[in-house]
């Protein structure tokens, strides 16, 4: 018996949304964000939480400093990548206090629509030319966190970001710090990365060309930035696909 395509259609948005089952299919088939409205108005009309179960209510309101999203507050275009099937073209952002990836979509009435997508259901999403990946990678946990793939390859790179609400006093009555982890994903295991030493320990067959390519780059790890861990990371990846 063949099966509607609108059906079909709804019923991967129900998924995605954390609702119903989904058929499987191909990775890298689009899903734009006209068609994710258009499916939102047609299952059930100007109220989304029938589809969702969730609408983001937005940032904490008042006297804050900071905001709590992973890059900026600037909504930015990106895809999702669900059980296989790819959303692209979307308008998101990642609430790393919240832990919630929002989509900016529109009901039936044109209202502007924010809803909390499924992380549990999520294998990788992209935004602004960023790609995250559930961290731990491939650990069946509800609601993970994810982390940013700096590089992925036989030694990949990976940034875990988190904020916190500091209670401030004076002109602001709270403001986001963030924090950040850097860590090395290799043989499925994960490594803290803390420096460069954190390489040679990990590859100490490597440690003296390493060393060169530090001093010809004039490569300094004073300060816990992730430009110059991720060209290191890159070279090291060099050696090691060379010597396979």
């Amino acid at each position: 018996m063949k099966r509607n395509p609108n059906s079909f259609l709804i019923t991967i948005l129900l998924f995605a949304f954390g609702v119903g089952p989904l058929y499987s299919q191909t990775e890298g088939e689009t899903i734009s964000s006209s068609q994710i409205r258009n499916i939102i108005e047609r299952v059930n009309g100007p109220d989304p939480r029938l589809v969702s179960g969730k609408l983001y209510r937005g940032a904490r309101q008042g006297s804050v400093a900071g905001h709590p999203y992973y890059i900026d507050e600037n909504w930015k275009t990106g895809f999702v990548i669900i059980d296989g099937i790819l959303f692209d073209n979307l308008l998101l952002k990642y609430d790393v206090f919240e832990n919630k990836l929002v989509l900016n979509t529109t009901n039936i009435s044109k209202s502007a629509v924010l809803l909390c997508l499924n992380l549990e259901k999520t294998k990788r999403f992209g935004m602004n030319g960023r790609n995250f990946i559930p961290f731990p990678p491939e650990k069946d946990t509800p609601e993970p966190r994810f982390s940013e793939s700096v590089v992925d390859d036989t030694l990949s790179f990976l940034i875990l970001k988190r904020k916190d609400l500091k209670v401030e006093g004076g002109s602001v009555d709270y403001s986001y710090e963030t924090y950040e982890d850097f860590y090395l994903l290799y043989n499925n295991e994960l490594v803290k990365f803390r420096n460069r030493r954190t390489l040679f320990s990990l590859f100490p067959d490597l440690k003296d060309a390493l060393k060169k390519y530090i001093r010809r780059e004039n490569l300094t790890f004073i300060k816990k930035r992730s430009g110059n861990l991720s060209r290191l990371t890159l070279y090291c990846n060099t050696l090691l696909n060379n010597s396979q």
